[in-house]
């Protein structure tokens, strides 16, 4: 076996490996989506992709990849994979981790996996190299309808930047984006909607279409004095609303595992859900 960088060469075949995979709950990786053109789009629209990956070759056949998901502005990184269909499962993921961590840029300092729950063999090879389970978070998704907005929202604008900004990052501290890069978005395919009541934002929801022509409602945080008042709920309205209107046949998203009240909210709303997900930190954690 030899274990080299990526190239844009490899991609293709990588993202067919990868969807063979994903199709399992004992190899699924839920950072990406399930179907191989899926992947390789979502893997190659990362910045610096080849940066810090690895590939495991047998001959000319690949049998593993891992490729790091950089944020060097919060020193973080989440594996995608490692995807391994060789036998030796453990073997190749090691080397490939090993391959990879080599070509980290050195103001790393935090990494991250996400597994299903039943990916038993990745939660426990990840013990081994020093990463720790975080609280799990439950997958939900819908096909159909919902019902429209009892609120009122509209799209972000200049002058709600710094409140919600702020709002994120007390609610969401130290998560995978900030509230600066969640107002600042410029990318097409983002939906930042914010609910006011007489003039003052009091909540918001970001979400995206994502490269399987899914929506992803990717945060959702409403002001701690106006809970309980249907904000939430018409938030995620809304955005399914706006996904649809996009094209997104189903709209998915996740939710702390221990948030009963959130899962019960996202059930009535009409989420079925669908599986947990499995963080495995090393050098952070988060409650």
């Amino acid at each position: 076996m030899e274990v080299r960088d990526a190239t844009a060469d490899d991609l293709a075949t990588m993202a067919e490996l990868a969807s063979g995979l994903q199709a399992r709950p004992d190899r699924n990786i839920p950072y990406l989506s399930n179907d191989a053109e899926s992947i390789a789009t979502e893997v190659g629209e990362l910045p610096d992709w080849q940066l810090a990956s690895a590939v495991a070759t047998n001959g000319d056949e690949i049998v593993g990849w891992l490729v790091a998901e950089l944020d060097l502005e919060i020193g973080r990184v989440w594996w995608l994979g490692p995807f391994v269909t060789a036998s030796n499962w453990a073997t190749v993921a090691d080397a490939l981790l090993a391959h990879a961590v080599a070509k980290l840029p050195d103001q790393i300092a935090q990494q991250e996996f996400a597994i299903d729950a039943a990916f038993a063999d990745l939660a426990a090879w990840s013990e081994g190299h020093g990463f720790h389970a975080d609280p799990g978070s439950v997958a939900l998704a819908m096909e159909g309808l919902l019902a429209a907005s009892p609120i009122s929202t509209r799209a972000l604008e200049v002058g709600d930047h710094d409140t919600i900004a702020a709002l994120h990052d007390r609610l969401f501290r130290d998560t995978h984006t900030t509230g600066r890069q969640i107002v600042e978005s410029t990318d097409p395919r983002h939906v930042r909607l914010a609910a006011e009541i007489d003039g003052v934002v009091v909540g918001y929801v970001a979400a995206e279409h994502q490269a399987d022509g899914s929506g992803y409602i990717d945060f959702l945080g409403v002001h701690e004095e106006h809970r309980g008042a249907g904000i939430g709920g018409g938030l995620v309205a809304a955005a399914a609303e706006a996904l649809r209107a996009r094209g997104c046949g189903r709209v998915h998203l996740s939710v702390r595992e221990a948030n009963a009240a959130a899962r019960a909210l996202y059930v009535r709303l009409g989420f079925v859900e669908e599986l947990t997900l499995i963080p495995l930190r090393k050098g952070f954690s988060l409650p």
